[in-house]
């Protein structure tokens, strides 16, 4: 994937806080910028709005992973991958005005995190969601989170 994907994102004609909910599994280490589409994210999302993400963190790890993309790549079989770190990637969040209200990883090389769009930017990291629903969700994800050890 190449700047094309961030293109195509905005390609997709959406007003500005016209969402509640932005799902990006899998998707923003595959992007040359990914800044550019947690920035656009942003805009999308209502206040209090929430962004669920899965992200591989290759460059938090040295793992064999690396070495067998870069070798991939040469021949053409995977797409440019971004090795990310995951505290780069929550600076994205967190520079763009999102809050970071819950993030794991089960591995190096995998961060899972929650963030929500504050009604107001000044709102501190304890502001609760007044969207029934989206708490709902959050607190599940919580009790999951604590049943599997992450």
């Amino acid at each position: 994937m190449s700047s094309s994907n961030v293109r195509l994102l905005k390609i997709f004609s959406a007003a500005d806080a016209s969402f509640d909910v932005v799902l990006a599994h899998n998707i923003l280490h595959l992007m040359e910028d990914p800044e550019s589409a947690i920035k656009y994210s942003y805009k999308l999302l209502k206040p209090g709005g929430v962004v669920v993400t899965s992200s591989a963190c290759l460059g938090d790890s040295l793992s064999p992973w690396r070495l067998l993309l870069l070798v991939e790549k040469l021949f053409g079989k995977v797409p440019d991958v971004n090795l990310l770190k995951r505290e780069t990637l929550e600076n994205y969040f967190e520079q763009a005005g999102f809050v970071v209200d819950a993030h794991w990883r089960r591995s190096k090389m995998a961060a899972f995190i929650i963030l929500k769009k504050p009604f107001d930017r000044r709102l501190d990291n304890h502001t609760r969601l007044d969207t029934g629903g989206i708490c709902h969700y959050l607190s599940k994800m919580k009790v999951l989170k604590k049943r599997m050890n992450f």
